[in-house]
């Protein structure tokens, strides 16, 4: 077991670290400016407002983003959701998991910023 397997399946920061060059201060200062929490409360807004457009673009945007980061669980809720979205169909449904994944994203962001300081 790799000393950040713990982490999964939230973040792949092994593949996170990579993507940085093998840099993981990079890795981490990248993490810890990433505003999760305001991103998934946008999007999370649009779904409520159904707001069909802006989901589609936020949802592109965040997926993207997720997996410059090797943020996995968010990357897969995302990547569905947006499917869900492109299709016309209801995407009410994703509004907690997109709140839990956030939440378990954030204390594992969290923990592993503790874990290199």
């Amino acid at each position: 077991m790799n000393e950040y397997e713990q982490y999964l399946p939230y973040i792949a920061v092994v593949e996170g670290k990579k993507r940085m060059l093998g840099s993981l201060q990079v890795y981490i200062r990248l993490l810890k400016k990433f505003e999760l929490r305001q991103v998934v409360t946008g999007l999370v807004e649009s779904i409520e407002k159904k707001s069909h457009n802006e989901v589609i673009r936020q949802s592109h945007a965040v997926k993207g983003t997720a997996s410059n980061l090797s943020l996995i669980a968010l990357y897969d809720i995302i990547n569905e959701l947006e499917g869900y979205a492109k299709d016309g169909q209801d995407v009410g449904h994703f509004v907690a998991a997109l709140q839990t994944t956030m939440e378990e994203t954030e204390k594992n962001i969290a923990a592993l910023v503790e874990e290199t300081e």
